[in-house]
């Protein structure tokens, strides 16, 4: 399962990128977005699409929300890509994934009908 997080992050945010909806393999230009890559031997590769899927969202988020973004919350979100390229293995970067939803991704988007929008 934690593969499969890995590739919804991408897809997510690619998706957002291009055209809001839930990407699919068009929308990943480095063909990053696959749950198979994400190996401890594939970790730079894994690190740079996370990283990257959480500047895409976060940037957005700053731009959306900035007056309403409580003190703090820009240096949360920067630290991220900064964890992301300093982690050691895949499941390092599965926790941090995993967070980046529960806090960020949960917090600021809604899914809905395939398409990624702002709450």
């Amino acid at each position: 399962m934690k593969p499969m997080r890995y590739e919804e992050l991408l897809r997510k945010a690619f998706g957002f990128a291009s055209d809001g909806k839930y990407g699919d393999r068009s929308c990943d230009p480095a063909d990053l977005a696959e749950a198979g890559l994400f190996t401890d031997g594939n970790l730079n590769n894994v690190k740079i699409g996370a990283g990257y899927a959480f500047v895409i969202l976060s940037t957005a988020v700053i731009n959306e929300k900035d007056s309403s973004i409580e003190d703090g919350e820009h240096d949360r979100l920067d630290q991220f890509l900064e964890r992301a390229i300093s982690c050691s293995n895949v499941s390092e970067l599965s926790d941090i994934i995993a967070e980046y939803e529960d806090t960020v991704i949960s917090k600021y988007f809604v899914m809905s009908n395939g398409i990624i929008t702002f709450k």
